[in-house]
């Protein structure tokens, strides 16, 4: 685990250019959710740069229509002609005027999100995101020099397991001659005991 953070914080240090210490996990899931937030913008200006090319292509139509409606000052006043005349002009200039607005929005909505700095940004992040996206995966799926130091320190673990076990087992038999030759003792000198007494009598 050593040898993996100090990777990663080497990796680190030479693609953010910051230091070697840590960063807390909330930075790289708010710079996550930033760049998701960027892209989606950049997608929003692409689509609404579409949207305002189709609206562009029809506002000449309307403005076309209009003016054939507004040119209906001679028909008689009160005239059916008229009165339906003047109710398509109405509701083509308030359509001009609606997608006029919207165009505007667009258009600035565009200007905005398509600087080339913003996206240069964007392209940025997205390269140093990936970067740090190769570094989770090296950290969750070490390569084949940790593989085989994880794996000669499980063999080293195994082993002095063995040992520890085989060196149990030896007290285990020390233990038990001792209390065997306790045993013999305690009978020698319970026979010298009574060997003793006969002599005094």
């Amino acid at each position: 685990m050593d040898i993996l953070e100090s990777r990663e914080a080497a990796l680190r240090a030479k693609v953010l250019g910051a230091s070697a210490a840590s960063p807390p996990l909330s930075a790289l899931s708010e710079r996550l959710r930033a760049l998701q937030t960027q892209l989606e913008q950049l997608s929003g200006a692409v689509s609404g740069s579409s949207a305002l090319q189709a609206l562009c292509t029809h506002l000449p139509n309307q403005r076309i229509e209009i003016v054939i409606l507004q040119n209906t000052d001679y028909l008689p006043f009160g005239s059916p002609d008229r009165e339906n005349a003047s109710h398509l002009t109405l509701q083509s200039a308030g359509a001009f005027a609606l997608g006029s607005a919207r165009a505007g929005d667009e258009m600035k909505r565009a200007a905005i999100l398509s600087s080339a700095e913003r996206v240069e940004q964007a392209t940025a992040q997205f390269r140093r995101l990936q970067e740090l996206q190769v570094v989770l995966e090296q950290l969750k799926a070490p390569g084949a020099e940790q593989q085989l130091q994880v794996r000669r320190l499980e063999d080293d673990a195994e082993h002095q397991t063995e040992r520890a076990l085989a060196v149990h087992a030896r007290v285990e038999r020390v233990l038990a001659a001792y209390q065997q030759l306790v045993l013999v003792l305690s009978e020698k000198c319970v026979e010298y005991n009574a060997l003793l007494d006969q002599l005094q009598v």
